[in-house]
């Protein structure tokens, strides 16, 4: 009876959330209440289990990403407007939250961010890329060659402009800590953990402050499994 009257609660809890957080964020007064419900979550124990598997059955996890969009527009990862710290990580801590209670949640979480599809797509180049490399011989050919990938591989490998994951890797390269390290640590966990993927997917340029916490890894060969 009991879990039947918290997941009941929870459920109209979450309804509420999800109704709040898909309003658009035109006034302080809407922008606070928002603040308020992440803040609720990120301070939830035992029913955050309960509570994401209602967001992942009524499409709330895209809510959550949506309101993280949003408050990213109004508040720049370089600083020249709003306030990160403020109205940013309180969103990312509910997320980070909601990622480690639940798999399913994560499992949505990961393909809203980034798109089935479009991993498919930068994971077919490489495979092409590879076997272009593997064409070359000359030893000038294959230092130049490996130079080039190098290169490539400091920026992430699919990051498309107006994207919600291109602005979360600007924000990990941003002077604000407390938000690109929790920024950084949702992003590791949407990756299972895997620094490998972390960093094909962000960019070894991007990935330089976790490699700081998490301790370098070679970006040779980086190859995930989803």
């Amino acid at each position: 009876t009991g879990c039947l009257q918290e997941a009941a609660i929870v459920g109209q809890l979450g309804a509420f959330f999800k109704l709040v957080l898909e309003q658009p964020s035109t006034s302080d007064e809407v922008k606070d209440l928002q603040l308020q419900c992440v803040q609720v979550i990120s301070f939830m124990e035992s029913e955050t289990e309960v509570y994401a598997s209602f967001m992942v059955e009524n499409d709330g996890i895209n809510a959550m990403l949506s309101l993280l969009h949003t408050m990213l527009r109004e508040n720049s990862p370089d600083g020249r407007q709003g306030d990160l710290r403020t109205y940013v990580l309180p969103v990312v801590i509910a997320l980070k939250k909601v990622a480690e209670a639940s798999e399913d949640a994560k499992a949505m979480m990961k393909t809203l961010l980034f798109p089935p599809d479009a991993d498919r797509a930068w994971k077919e180049r490489l495979v092409a890329q590879k076997l272009e490399d593997d064409e070359v011989t000359g030893e000038d050919e294959i230092a130049e060659r490996k130079k080039e990938r190098d290169a490539e591989r400091m920026h992430p490998v699919d990051a498309p402009d107006g994207s919600l994951r291109k602005v979360l890797f600007k924000v990990i390269c941003c002077i604000e800590e407390h938000t690109k390290r929790t920024v950084c640590e949702l992003l590791l966990e949407l990756c299972d953990q895997n620094m490998n993927e972390f960093t094909l997917r962000a960019g070894y340029g991007n990935a330089v402050f976790m490699h700081h916490i998490k301790g370098a890894i070679s970006i040779e060969n980086m190859a995930i499994n989803r």
